[in-house]
């Protein structure tokens, strides 16, 4: 479970990478940040979805995006809590991360508190699996 959970914690930050427009191009960066809570990984096989909740399968994360465009993750697993940092900006309906120096662009979906994030993650036992991410704005 702990390659899970840091395989989301990179997919939040990374998953910003699949060069994509905003579906919802009227969102401002002011909408964006805050602080986000992983409340559902959605798992899409083709014998139909799974939904995980994080707390359930001993899990969480947490990310804040600042005002300052930087960044703090922090998730928790069975080892102890993690924490990551960088940068983000929004520009052109698109969302870029900075980790260690490498930016990366994600394709989301922001509703109200909600943010969605589609892609695909590698996940032990099961390969690469097309995946759906929900946060929750606290």
């Amino acid at each position: 479970m702990k390659n899970l959970l840091k395989s989301l914690l990179i997919l939040f930050l990374l998953t910003f990478i699949a060069c994509s427009e905003d579906s919802n191009p009227t969102s401002s960066e002011a909408t964006l940040t805050g602080t986000w809570k992983l409340t559902a990984i959605i798992v899409h096989t083709t014998s139909g979805d799974m939904t995980l909740l994080p707390d359930v399968i001993g899990h969480s994360m947490t990310v804040v995006l600042n005002e300052d465009g930087t960044y703090q993750a922090t998730y928790t697993d069975p080892e102890g809590q993690h924490t990551e940092t960088g940068t983000w900006t929004k520009a052109d309906g698109k969302l870029t991360i900075t980790i260690n120096g490498v930016s990366e662009t994600v394709e989301y979906t922001l509703s109200g508190n909600k943010l969605t994030i589609n892609t695909t993650m590698e996940i032990e036992g099961f390969g690469v699996q097309n995946v759906t991410l929900e946060f929750t704005k606290q």
